[in-house]
């Protein structure tokens, strides 16, 4: 989990860092060439086209907010024991 939304922060803009919209469209980009590991992390939170579920906002919210990333992966490890 931790990174996987590191390596998915280094590859956004500043601007884009803080729009939840762009985070999400950007996170499903680059789930795209995912593999392994990392592509069953964006498969459950929805960043993958064949996803069943999608909980994408509750990594883009406190993202966009600036939480830190180790933050983010404790919530998120909340909502699905799954995910990390």
């Amino acid at each position: 989990c931790i990174s996987v939304l590191k390596k998915f922060k280094e590859s956004l803009a500043k601007e884009e860092q803080t729009n939840k919209e762009s985070i999400e469209f950007r996170f499903k980009e680059y789930c795209k060439d995912l593999k392994l590991k990392e592509n069953r992390f964006c498969y459950y939170l929805g960043g993958t086209e064949d996803a069943a579920t999608g909980i994408l906002s509750e990594m883009s919210k406190p993202f966009s907010w600036g939480m830190p990333i180790e933050k983010v992966c404790e919530k998120l490890k909340k909502k699905d024991k799954q995910i990390c």
